[in-house]
């Protein structure tokens, strides 16, 4: 994903530089709503908390996936130790029955 940048004229100081806009590889972007507040004005970042929730969902999905996966393979092996175990126990079990000479 790229960059946003927030363009300002100046920087931050006693006079402050002004807004002068938001930007994604050098275009235009809207990414939020202004809303008066009283003597100020708020940029409300809309689509970001969007998008931070949606990477949150994808975080967590990737998550159950890998212990989904995890579980799968820890399962496999397991299955695959408990096999070995079984195999032997028919082994023994083999030699427990067969007549000896």
């Amino acid at each position: 994903m790229s960059e946003v940048y927030i363009r300002f004229d100046g920087p931050p100081g006693p006079v402050s530089g002004r807004f002068i806009e938001v930007e994604r590889d050098g275009a235009s972007i809207s990414i939020g709503e202004w809303r008066d507040d009283g003597d100020d004005c708020l940029l409300v970042l809309t689509k970001y908390n969007q998008l931070e929730e949606r990477n949150r969902k994808l975080e967590a999905v990737a998550d159950a996936a890998k212990r989904v996966s995890t579980l799968i393979v820890i399962g496999y092996d397991e299955l695959d130790r408990h096999i070995v175990l079984l195999q032997q126990a028919l082994a023994a079990l083999e030699d427990l029955t067969t007549p000896t000479k």
